[in-house]
């Protein structure tokens, strides 16, 4: 039951943190929701993603940008800018945070109730630092 109750719970945490980042329009490429997968071991969930996922979420401070990603970027926001001038931006200014994985822990609230209480529980028995820090 537990293993069965930590799926559960992993596959919400996944819907709920791709949902949010269609309903923010912020994953014009797709790529990082494809990229959320999970990990359930006998203690912890570990939920992976693109590194650039955190980026996305806290902005980053000024630094080049590989021009590849930014190419597919433009072409899916069907953008008419350069993706040169794109990167030059963002060597200069950085880029601006998007807060989806806050936002991901305010829905994570509309989880049925059977599961809320075993993550209730399982936070109690006192899981490994990766676990809680999801939830943090």
């Amino acid at each position: 039951m537990e293993q069965q109750a930590l799926n559960k719970i992993a596959e919400a945490v996944v819907l709920s943190l791709r949902q949010v980042l269609q309903s923010k329009n912020i994953d014009a490429t797709g790529d990082l929701s494809r990229s959320i997968k999970y990990v359930v071991s006998p203690k912890f969930i570990e939920i992976e993603m693109l590194q650039y996922g955190a980026f996305v979420d806290s902005g980053s401070k000024p630094h080049s940008a590989p021009i590849e990603p930014l190419k597919r970027w433009v072409k899916a926001k069907n953008l008419s800018i350069n993706p040169w001038a794109v990167r030059a931006n963002i060597k200069k200014f950085g880029t601006a945070p998007h807060k989806w994985i806050y936002k991901f822990r305010e829905s994570i609230l509309d989880l049925d109730e059977e599961l809320l209480d075993y993550m209730g529980i399982i936070i109690e028995k006192d899981f490994d630092d990766k676990f809680r820090k999801i939830w943090q």
